[in-house]
């Protein structure tokens, strides 16, 4: 079994890695991370935690639909198909799985 999580960043330095710690110790394999600050930010910040997180820069908020939208589009494509996942959550930084 491979459960991952999928995220969207901004603004969440302050406790980003109390995130990722928290869900990898919860028992899932992967955190897809898309970074929406306009510098990139996530990936060194997260960088001590290896291929457990993949961090996708995806900056601005100027697409014709929701950036959430479209990062759920690229995760698809990109990540998930294909591939051994057999679970995903989509949820926010500031909630925590219990």
């Amino acid at each position: 079994m491979k459960p991952v999580i999928v995220c969207i960043a901004k603004l969440e330095q302050n406790y980003i890695k109390e995130f990722v710690k928290f869900h990898l110790a919860l028992g899932f394999k992967t955190i897809y991370l898309y970074d929406n600050e306009d510098v990139p930010t996530y990936a060194d910040l997260l960088g001590d935690f290896g291929d457990s997180v993949i961090v996708t820069h995806f900056p601005n908020n100027n697409f014709h639909k929701g950036v959430q939208y479209i990062a759920l589009d690229h995760f698809i494509n990109t990540f998930m198909k294909g591939s051994d996942i057999t679970h995903v959550a989509h949820i926010d930084i500031d909630e925590f799985i219990y």
